[in-house]
């Protein structure tokens, strides 16, 4: 790690100084031209300008040298195209560690060569790297650091991939994307887990954000996490994200959005899978470049706009602040709205390319605060990000301009109390580390009036506070103690007596729910405040708010709808879950309507024991229809301050008509014996017969077969869509017909499923039947009663010889006989 450090300074160190270092939280404008007039077609000095984001007011401007010097090439913009507009390519990018800003430009002494140039906190400008013309990118559009390497793009060609302070040709990393726009570095917290991982983001004028784990060979970039919802992207092109605290990534969209830009906010899902929408701005037209910081108090965004030359110096710089905190970070508080604020206008014949954070070396100390903590004491906080300092200077001004050294300190120290201030005059502090080499570059400044906005308390005035009241509802208002203290801020903060701070938000002095507060769950809350003077002086205390209860509705089981038939007979519905709601000591009546009475000869509702009841209904007759019933609980607890003292269930009860239902047969009702009938049953939508031994198959069918002996009467039960059924009948007089019994006159035993067995059509209807066969001799070989077609011409386990036989069928006494011959074949 330590020689990858060494490399990477040795590669920034060659270069031109600029003779002053950025300070801490301003911003870095990548500017076109120096206002002189402009050619089409010609190409213009850069410059790099650094601004004050809460003044707007320029602090200096460093120029980018347009002639080589050593190993460094010069390194220029194209102004104007030849239609008379500025190029909008070439875009300044801020590395992820915050400590290179990296720009891209022409090559004055080689036409068709671009130039990468980075810029460090000092404010060092180097351009030893060459991006080769066989890389073949197009017109430059951004380039990033990231370590010792540099990511860049045109509108060709896709990510490109190469080492700082080369010239030789890079290798295309992204076998897709061919046109990206800004490009972009970030670490990114995704997933369970999380996933930490640091990304290349590439948006190519698309609906997806395709995205890449720093490739350094080819591969897809990836397009999850997805944007759920039809084109919630136009044309993305450039991403701003940020790690959050809470485990989730948070993205700032610049959408060109067909020519009339937003900036859309998104944050990852719990799997991260999905971007969630956190709402959106307007941005000017011609918006090309966004910039931001996050902090414990949401994230501050900064864009940029290009101009044509006829609009004069219209390139401009806005500010913008989206407020959240880690305990709202998911909340529709937390959405985009509003409108950024103007902070600097370029000057004429000139544009802005885009805006970054200003650089800052990664061992300074950043997040330097001055808190007044009595009359004399002033107590200084800051960030420590070195490992290898020796130790900390604190400078102190009264001026803001001349700086004084206050006091040397240990390594590892980030806190120090200056005990010597004097009340009522105004400190300006920095502190900067000391390291091996000599003292590192001064943190941000900070400034505080010693004695003032010294806090001695919060005074808490309630407001009467009901249950169940909407998200937002005021519980109270808080004021400083002295109530002299003015411009003071409140928080809710961790700590003894926060149990309930999740419940509640605050908005300037007031304290507003965030959920709905239940009387009978909880009937007090514990919120810890703290309250911070401008002089960032606080006192934190605990509160408690009591909640008061109101009437709640009864309930009831959901009834559903219910179906029934026609008919007069009372019938019941079982209703359950009936209480006069959570309040102790209520009771609770009943009563039932319906929207049309009649149809009923009677309808009412009974309460029963443990919180059970009944619907009882007689209808009239011959009534159809689809009446609604509602049911109406009315408890004794009032309607005071939003209480609800009814619950009405309501439901549809259908009510079908018995089917009409039919039999048809299609041999009518007198049929021989043996013979096979077909009977269809109408009216239903399902059909359930009687079991009965002459039904031939299924039972559950409209239509079956049956073969009845006997005469024979069939049901079935016939039911309709709405589940009403009807029993009908039919009845077969069966007669005898000697007739329809046929024998076979051929038996052919040879197993080939040809009159294998001697078959006698309809035997099985006549049971007592004798069955007998003769030889020519006359002797019987076989005889059988209730003969079943299961004699294959053999007797006594031998086939008979091939010959002609002759039978008899004898019916019984008195009835008639029927005789014929028999041919057995054997083969």
């Amino acid at each position: 790690m330590k020689k990858k450090l060494l490399l990477i300074l040795a590669i920034l160190s060659i270069g031109y100084s600029a003779s002053a270092q950025f300070t801490a939280g301003n911003l870095t404008v990548y500017r076109y031209g120096d206002g002189s007039a402009l050619a089409n077609g010609g190409r213009v000095p850069v410059f790099i300008d650094e601004y004050n984001p809460v003044t707007g007011a320029k602090v200096r401007t460093i120029s980018i040298s347009r002639t080589a010097n050593g190993t460094n090439y010069g390194l220029e913009g194209l102004g104007l195209t030849t239609g008379g507009t500025f190029e909008a390519e070439g875009y300044p990018v801020l590395s992820r560690n915050g400590e290179t800003l990296s720009i891209i430009g022409y090559n004055p002494a080689q036409a068709g060569q671009f130039v990468i140039g980075t810029i460090n906190a000092a404010g060092d400008v180097n351009t030893t790297t060459l991006v080769a013309t066989a890389d073949a990118i197009g017109t430059p559009r951004s380039a990033v650091v990231e370590g010792n390497a540099v990511y860049f793009n045109g509108f060709q060609n896709g990510v490109r991939y190469k080492q700082l302070g080369t010239n030789s040709a890079s290798t295309r990393v992204s076998n897709d994307q061919n046109a990206p726009r800004v490009l972009g570095i970030a670490e990114t917290s995704l997933g369970a887990g999380p996933t930490v991982a640091v990304k290349v983001f590439a948006p190519n004028a698309s609906t997806t954000i395709p995205s890449a784990n720093l490739p350094t060979t080819s591969v897809a970039f990836a397009t999850a996490p997805n944007i759920p919802g039809a084109a919630p992207l136009v044309s993305a092109h450039q991403v701003l994200a940020f790690k959050s605290t809470t485990g989730r990534t948070i993205i700032y969209v610049l959408d060109d959005n067909g020519g009339s830009p937003l900036i859309k906010k998104y944050r990852s899902n719990a799997s991260g899978s999905d971007w969630v929408s956190f709402g959106n701005i307007a941005v000017p037209v011609n918006t090309k470049s966004i910039a931001g910081v996050y902090s414990s108090t949401g994230v501050t965004l900064y864009f940029t706009t290009y101009a044509n030359p006829s609009a004069g110096g219209a390139s401009q710089l806005y500010a913008f602040t989206n407020s959240f905190t880690a305990a709202n970070e998911a909340d529709p508080t937390a959405n985009m709205t509003g409108t950024a604020r103007l902070i600097a206008t370029a000057p004429t014949n000139t544009t802005f390319r885009g805006v970054t954070m200003a650089p800052a070396y990664g061992k300074v100390p950043s997040e330097l605060t001055a808190n007044v903590i009595s009359l004399n004491e002033i107590r200084l906080n800051w960030k420590d990000n070195s490992t290898t300092e020796t130790g900390f200077e604190i400078a102190r001004s009264t001026d803001g301009v001349n700086f004084n050294v206050l006091a040397t300190l240990a390594q590892n120290v980030i806190t120090y109390t200056d005990n010597t201030a004097v009340a009522g005059t105004t400190y300006y502090y920095k502190v900067r580390g000391i390291e091996p080499g000599g003292p590192v570059i001064y943190s941000n400044t900070v400034n505080v009036t010693a004695g003032s906005g010294i806090i001695t308390g919060i005074s808490f005035t309630p407001q009467t506070l009901y249950e169940n009241q909407p998200l937002g509802t005021v519980a109270g208002q808080f004021a400083a103690q002295p109530a002299s203290i003015t411009n003071v801020t409140y928080a809710l903060v961790a700590g003894t007596g926060d149990a309930d701070n999740s419940k509640f938000q605050i908005f300037g002095n007031q304290l507003r729910t965030n959920a709905i507060l239940d009387f009978e769950a909880q009937r007090v809350y514990n919120v810890r405040v703290r309250i911070t003077s401008s002089s960032n002086f606080s006192v934190e205390q605990t509160f408690q708010v009591s909640i008061n209860d109101v009437n709640e509705k009864p309930t009831m089981a959901t009834i559903g709808n219910k179906t029934t038939c026609a008919g007069t007979e009372e019938k019941v519905i079982a209703i359950s879950g009936v209480t006069a709601g959570p309040e102790a000591g209520q009771t609770v009546t009943a009563t039932i309507s319906s929207n049309q009475p009649a149809v009923f000869q009677s309808l009412q509702v009974n309460l029963l024991a443990s919180g059970n009841g009944e619907i009882r209904y007689r209808l009239n007759a011959d009534t159809t229809g689809e009446p609604v019933i509602t049911v109406t609980l009315k408890d004794n607890g009032g309607v005071a301050n939003g209480g609800v003292d009814i619950h009405l269930e309501s439901f549809t009860l259908k009510i079908s008509p018995f089917p009409i239902a039919t039999i048809s047969s299609d041999k009518g009702n007198v049929v021989d014996k043996g013979v096979a009938v077909r009977l269809t049953a109408a009216g239903g939508a399902t059909y359930q017969w009687e079991a009965h031994g002459s039904i031939v198959g299924a039972t559950n069918t409209a239509t079956i077969t049956v073969r009845p002996q006997l005469n024979t009467t069939y049901k079935v039960v016939v039911t309709n869509e709405g589940g009403c059924a009807t029993v009908t009948e039919f009845t077969l007089n069966v007669s005898d017909n000697y007739n329809i019994v046929a024998a076979a006159n051929l038996v052919s035993p040879n197993g080939d499923g040809v009159n294998d067995f001697w078959v006698i059509k309809n035997i099985d209807m006549y049971p007592e039947s004798l069955v007998r066969v003769f030889d020519r001799a006359g002797r019987v070989i076989f005889s059988k009663k209730g003969y079943q077609n299961d004699w294959d011409g053999r007797v006594a386990g031998s086939s008979l010889k091939e010959d002609t036989y002759y039978y008899i069928i004898d019916f019984g006494a008195g009835l008639p006989k029927k005789k014929g011959s028999l041919t057995m074949l054997i083969n």
